[in-house]
């Protein structure tokens, strides 16, 4: 029996950071992995992902202008989101936060891979 990994989006501008997660989820899922949110926007609308992590805090479009864009365009994302946050986040981004799935910087392995095993399912 062949068992398939969860297809999961990684979104975060620090390229380090973004291997570094890659590498380490690699083994409990299909990731990939985009540095810039305008990109992640058009591979969202492509494939379809189990769930999507994203930083909160990137240029050009912030990880909750990423969310609304995708589940515009693809409305059955709307559930399927986890934020990482760094603290750089200004106070509203931090009570959107509040209000939504997400791992506090630092993070564990473990604690990311739990965060997206409950929205995966």
């Amino acid at each position: 029996m062949i068992v398939t990994k969860p297809h999961i989006l990684l979104v975060d501008d620090d390229e380090m950071v973004l291997r570094a997660i890659v590498r380490s989820l690699n083994r409990d899922f299909d990731c990939v992995a985009i540095s810039k949110p305008e990109e992640a926007l058009r591979v969202a609308q492509e494939q379809e992902f189990a769930a999507i992590v994203s930083d909160v805090s990137m240029p050009v479009m912030n990880g909750f202008q990423l969310r609304d864009a995708i589940c515009k365009a693809v409305p059955a994302m709307k559930d399927k989101f986890l934020f990482v946050s760094g603290g750089g986040a200004t106070p509203a981004l931090h009570e959107q936060l509040e209000k939504t799935k997400y791992l506090p910087k630092p993070y564990t392995l473990t604690d990311l891979v739990a965060a997206i095993r409950k929205i995966t399912g």
